[in-house]
């Protein structure tokens, strides 16, 4: 579990260098009551608010069961887990994205 916080650690710390941040709880319980979410996927380990039932990323969840409605926080996740969540959307109904917009040229 140690070597899984520090490459998330990591991770973080290169978002945060590239100016990518995670949404406030405040933004994040916004999302969360749009379809009333009881999943986060995204958010680094200790960010989790608990307001959220499970939280989690890729195959790593943290706490709770995996189903329901869901909030996926694409700027924390990687390529590969950017994909993997496409796929679950693709078979849910009731899911919400954070996504920072892109600075026009």
């Amino acid at each position: 579990m140690i070597t899984v916080i520090q490459e998330k650690v990591k991770r973080t710390e290169e978002k945060d260098q590239a100016g990518c941040r995670s949404p406030t709880r405040s933004i994040l319980r916004v999302l969360q009551k749009i379809n009333k979410a009881k999943r986060l996927e995204g958010e680094g380990v200790m960010l989790v608010p608990p307001f959220f039932q499970l939280a989690g990323r890729e195959n790593l969840k943290f706490s709770g069961e995996d189903n329901g409605p869901t909030v996926f926080v694409s700027e924390s996740l990687s390529e590969s887990e950017q994909k993997q969540c496409s796929k679950k959307m693709g078979k849910l109904k009731d899911w919400v994205v954070w996504s920072r917009s892109k600075k026009k040229d």
